[in-house]
């Protein structure tokens, strides 16, 4: 026997009206990359949604205003760039974000977080930016890290900075 998802009717966040799951180009019009967003009922006057997967319509995120969604957007761009400059891998940076905020897989997700959180990511984010760039004379490093599992499944550092090094035995 099938069961259905019982999906508990959404609420915004901000005016506490319905949501609804409406097609992208409601919201981004002709130029809608997205297929589906969830939209609060009460579009454009409050001005929050979020996107849904395309594969399972499932919310990508929490509903958010046009604050919430640029800091979330910037948020990301700043964190990414610890795995863009070969800092850590895009792996080990997503764990060293769950590790930082004490968050299981599921919660680190920055589609899911508040002003707050984005902000909190943004700071440690830059610092660990910071302290790589220090350690490279201020250079943006080419280098990659790695962590390579011996045949005894312990870990072995290759290059980096220590708290690197640290990420990488803690996996």
């Amino acid at each position: 026997m099938k069961t259905k998802k019982n999906h508990k009717q959404m609420r915004c966040p901000y005016c506490g009206a319905t949501v609804m799951l409406r097609d992208a180009s409601f919201v981004y019009g002709k130029n809608a990359l997205e297929k589906k967003v969830y939209v609060c009922s009460n579009y454009p006057s409050c001005d929050s949604y979020v996107g849904a997967l395309p594969h399972s319509n499932e919310p990508k995120g929490t509903l958010a205003n046009g604050e919430l969604r640029n800091l979330r957007i910037h948020a990301h761009h700043v964190f990414d760039e610890i795995w863009k400059r070969g800092i850590m891998s895009r792996k080990d940076a997503y764990r060293w974000m769950r590790d930082q905020f004490f968050m299981t897989g599921e919660q680190a997700h920055i589609g899911n977080f508040s002003e707050y959180m984005c902000q909190r990511l943004m700071e440690k984010s830059q610092a660990l930016l910071e302290q790589h760039n220090r350690g490279t004379g201020g250079k943006k490093n080419e280098y990659t890290f790695e962590c390579r599992t011996k045949k005894n499944g312990r870990r072995k550092f290759v290059g980096g900075t220590k708290s690197h090094q640290q990420t990488c035995y803690a996996q």
